[in-house]
């Protein structure tokens, strides 16, 4: 797996790698570590078990074998599709082989559907926005406590859904050990924001630094602008932009030093907004003549 990841270089940009399939820690080690040397999110699979604890120490290892498990996820159980008419004359024409696939495929076709027309930060996931329109069944299915535990240990499991019964990806996590990026939206939305504000960045480059401060303040324009964009599509969290975001390139971060070594810097501060992982509804009944409170 190493040689092949060799390929896919920087010039390729942000976006997601998997090796489809494979199990193994060690191609697993590589796709995070990958993803962490070249602002990418690792989708790994799940071994295709039953057993949660088997599956809840391959995710263990794994967390501890890389340099940042934020930058992987993992997805169980393995999917079930339509299967495929045999055209082999040797064999009944009526023959149809039914085809037992890895989660990863699901979990990309699921971000790149939502990212056509969101932020990164929208989760994939749920009813609707996690909905498979194709898998006939999940090869396994987990308990509602072991589901926990999978969850806990940042495993996402794709399950078939009581009462509206659609198959669909119901959770989305990482393997981060950091709180701040246990949410797998807000780790893919970092993804993103880098990207953006790479390619700002980019524009800058060979500029003319002035004295009067200039083209900081033009720097500080176009990174607050986008960051503005973020905060109206809802993906920065605050009542206000102020509240959602801060850009700093005064004289804190850009001082005489780093002016005279050819550089322009910039401190970003992002309140990325959070995903409903949990949804409580109570119900209390109050007799016919009791006035209910507001």
């Amino acid at each position: 797996s190493t040689a092949a990841l060799a390929v896919f270089t920087d010039v390729l940009g942000a976006g997601q790698v998997s090796y489809p399939g494979n199990t193994n820690s060690t191609p697993q080690t590589n796709l995070v570590n990958h993803a962490l040397a070249f602002n990418r999110v690792a989708l790994l699979d799940a071994p295709n078990t039953a057993t949660a604890a088997t599956i809840i120490t391959a995710a263990g290892t794994l967390q501890s074998a890389v340099t940042d498990p934020s930058y992987g996820a993992v997805f169980a159980p393995w999917l079930q599709l339509p299967g495929i008419v045999n055209s082999n004359p040797a064999v009944p024409t009526n023959t149809v082989f039914n085809r037992t696939v890895p989660p990863v495929g699901l979990a990309a076709a699921l971000m790149a559907r939502s990212d056509a027309f969101n932020d990164c930060n929208v989760p994939a996931a749920g009813t609707t926005s996690g909905l498979s329109n194709y898998s006939t069944a999940v090869s396994q299915t987990y308990i509602t406590s072991d589901r926990a535990l999978l969850n806990a240990a940042g495993v996402n499991v794709i399950r078939l859904v009581p009462n509206v019964n659609v198959i669909a990806l119901y959770g989305y996590r990482s393997l981060s050990f950091s709180t701040s990026f246990v949410a797998l939206n807000n780790v893919r939305f970092r993804m993103q924001a880098t990207r953006d504000l790479d390619l700002i960045g980019e524009s800058y480059v060979f500029d003319e630094i002035d004295g009067k401060g200039q083209l900081f303040s033009f720097f500080n324009g176009s990174i607050a602008g986008q960051l503005n964009a973020y905060w109206s599509r809802g993906s920065l969290y605050g009542l206000t932009a102020d509240e959602a975001f801060s850009v700093n390139t005064g004289d804190s971060v850009n001082t005489p030093a780093t002016i005279a070594a050819g550089q322009i810097n910039a401190s970003v501060g992002l309140k990325m907004s959070p995903l409903a992982e949990f949804v409580t509804i109570n119900i209390t009944k109050y007799s016919v003549n009791a006035n209910l409170p507001a």
